[in-house]
């Protein structure tokens, strides 16, 4: 490994001043930088620390990394927001980052609702720069698929479970409590979504106007943005993960997600046992030597 510097920046996007930062190596060995967006409140310590320790490893091996707080989030300004209106902060720190070094191409890296982010993003327009997609257990939320995923996850692994017989022997258990819940998670599951993940988004907005994402069109934004994905698409899911879970459900019931996946995915990483952000060592490890490979272009 080689040494590394580690340099703050700040950067404007909707009036406000957003911080990232950039991990510099000292000998690159690859013009494609990644660029690491942190989805949702996140804290510096702890199984979130992981952002900092994969910017740290690949940097030490020679890639460029910047990451960054978007509108709202971390050491950035502005009024608390979410990925749904973080659009044009990626398009700014993407910029940021091109203009502070000397890459060719872009790979972009995110976790959960920053994975929507990415692909919201690529629905819009035409962008040339992201050629290396690194999706890590996408968020995908809409009431049927939790549902579903809730009823597989949860309610299966508790009929397996010998503390769950012992509380029903012992009249210790709330059936009335428990079959409202469980019913109540089968009628999300058996019906029909208002929107289906189906892609029929468009998106071109001028140079000051960025179309509005919401609940109920952001993962037909996502849809689209992977279909116009001209470069590599690449998937890490976790093992013991509720949103991993619905993401798979999704994409197995749903065909045009199942074949969008199957045309551009070229690689895809099954960390088992492993919670939503890879909280031990051994699994963020997994993930670190993945993406160095993905970005070395090694995965295949």
């Amino acid at each position: 490994m080689s040494k590394s510097i580690e340099r703050p920046i700040v950067f404007e996007s909707q009036g406000n001043q957003l911080l990232g930062v950039l991990h510099l190596p000292e000998k690159p060995v690859t013009r494609t930088g990644l660029l690491l967006a942190v989805g949702g409140p996140q804290t510096r310590t702890g199984s979130h620390r992981q952002f900092i320790l994969l910017a740290r490893f690949l940097a030490e091996n020679g890639v460029p990394v910047f990451r960054f707080d978007y509108t709202g989030m971390g050491d950035s300004q502005g009024d608390k927001s979410d990925f749904l209106q973080a659009c044009p902060d990626v398009d700014q720190a993407l910029k940021t980052f091109k203009a502070n070094t000397e890459i060719d191409d872009i790979c972009f890296w995110g976790l959960c609702d920053a994975v929507s982010l990415g692909l919201m993003y690529l629905s819009i327009g035409n962008n040339q720069d992201i050629t290396k997609f690194i999706a890590a257990n996408p968020w995908v939320r809409q009431s049927h698929t939790e549902a579903k995923a809730y009823l597989k996850s949860y309610y299966l692994s508790r009929i397996l479970d010998k503390q769950f017989w012992l509380k029903v022997i012992r009249l210790q258990f709330d059936f009335s409590g428990s079959l409202k819940s469980l019913l109540s998670f089968v009628r999300q599951a058996v019906s029909k979504p208002e929107h289906s993940g189906s892609s029929n988004f468009s998106s071109s907005p001028t140079e000051n106007t960025w179309p509005t994402f919401t609940e109920d069109n952001y993962v037909p934004a996502m849809l689209a943005g992977l279909e116009k994905m001209r470069g590599e698409f690449h998937l890490i899911l976790s093992g013991n993960d509720l949103t991993a879970d619905e993401f798979r459900i999704m994409t197995q019931s749903d065909a045009r997600w199942s074949s969008v996946l199957a045309d551009k995915t070229v690689s895809k990483c099954n960390v088992a046992k492993a919670t939503h952000t890879f909280s031990s060592g051994a699994w963020r490890d997994e993930v670190a030597e993945y993406t160095l490979k993905v970005v070395m272009g090694h995965s295949s």
